[in-house]
């Protein structure tokens, strides 16, 4: 096999493997994190080093105006060039920006080169396909669902118990009945997403909100979709 073909493949293996990578000058990828760098020694072939490993959910990667969709949970072992174009999107944008964001990484350096950097920048906020897609996954950034600043969103109902866990369940009850009586997809990722901020720290909560989402977005597709017109009658 070439080194063009072997590249090729590489860069096919990271686009829908376990591992997140970038492997040639120009390669960019489209993220969401989902987890906080956490640093961990390895064994590579040139002796132990200290990587960053994060869980991203990624929705595409390729050169620019070649993406494609990944759309699946990856690990992304971090060596020092890529944690700071990482930390230097952090310190500009500011970390609650950076884990309620779309980010674009972009690696500049050939395949196997000693001078790669990465460029870190964000791209908005989450996309209604990106959150359906996560919510398929079972996954959530790392920050939570952003609160959509909408008016329309139902306004939580005072609770009486103590606990936490109480004190959460009426809010979250009146925001799963929103979610079920959503007519838009973005009423429903409205309701879905100011449930899943009262849920915080709930996690078997959360998991049945996910749940609640995938069957009323499935609904609305179906009210959505053209009905079949009916013969004329003789």
């Amino acid at each position: 096999m070439s080194w063009e073909g072997s590249e090729d493949r590489a860069r096919q293996q990271a686009a829908g493997g376990k591992y997140f990578k970038l492997v040639s000058d120009g390669d960019r990828a489209r993220i969401v994190l989902l987890s906080e760098p956490e640093e961990v020694e390895k064994d590579g072939a040139n002796g132990p080093y200290t990587a960053f490993v994060v869980a991203v959910f990624t929705i595409s990667i390729g050169q620019a105006g070649e993406e494609r969709p990944v759309l699946k949970v990856q690990q992304w072992d971090m060596g020092a060039s890529a944690f700071k174009g990482l930390l230097a999107c952090k310190r500009s944008i500011g970390l609650k920006r950076l884990n309620a964001s779309e980010l674009i990484v972009l690696r500049t350096g050939e395949a196997r080169s000693m001078q790669t950097s990465y460029t870190v920048t964000p791209d908005g906020g989450l996309d209604g396909s990106t959150v359906d897609a996560m919510v398929q996954c079972g996954v959530a950034p790392v920050g939570g669902w952003p609160a959509s600043a909408s008016a329309s969103k139902p306004a939580p109902v005072p609770a009486p118990a103590a606990s936490k866990a109480g004190a959460a369940s009426v809010t979250v009850a009146t925001l799963e009945g929103a979610m079920r009586l959503s007519t838009s997809a973005g009423e429903l990722r409205e309701a879905f997403e100011a449930a899943w901020s009262e849920a915080d720290g709930l996690d078997a909560v959360q998991a049945g909100l996910q749940a609640v989402y995938v069957e009323c977005k499935a609904q609305l597709e179906a009210a959505a979709a053209p009905k079949p017109k009916r013969a004329p009658m003789f």
